[in-house]
């Protein structure tokens, strides 16, 4: 096979002069969405993603609850309990409002005893 570097040439520019059509940005559309949704998945998991305490005995926890609900302070509980993607939940803050036997009340959430990992109190 010969080239005709001239012809060769020439039917390139005819080509894109006259019959290739540019689509620009709608041809990267689909790499900057995926890249785009890559990226506000990571940022919404860095945002849920929650600082692993450590596990606290069960008899402090419960010490500390009684001393929060007989003095009204407010606490930070962590549970044990994971989400969908495996990340620990938000911390529960608020004031023990009572108790109704493995069970403790805190604000307007009701939280097993056995699953809270970790406590702090707060003065």
């Amino acid at each position: 096979m010969i080239l005709h570097k001239a012809k060769d040439e020439s039917v390139a520019e005819n080509f894109f002069k006259y019959d290739y059509h540019d689509r620009g940005m709608k041809k990267w559309g689909g790499f900057y969405l995926s890249d785009h949704t890559a990226a506000l998945k990571k940022a919404a998991t860095d945002a849920t993603s929650v600082e692993q305490k450590s596990w606290q005995p069960q008899n402090y926890i419960r010490e500390q609850l009684a001393r929060a609900f007989a003095m009204k302070y407010p606490v930070a509980i962590q549970l044990a309990t994971v989400d969908e993607n495996g990340l620990l939940k938000a911390d529960i803050v608020g004031q023990v409002k009572g108790y109704d036997g493995e069970t403790v009340y805190i604000g307007e959430t009701s939280v097993i005893i056995e699953e809270i990992r970790n406590i702090e109190v707060y003065k």
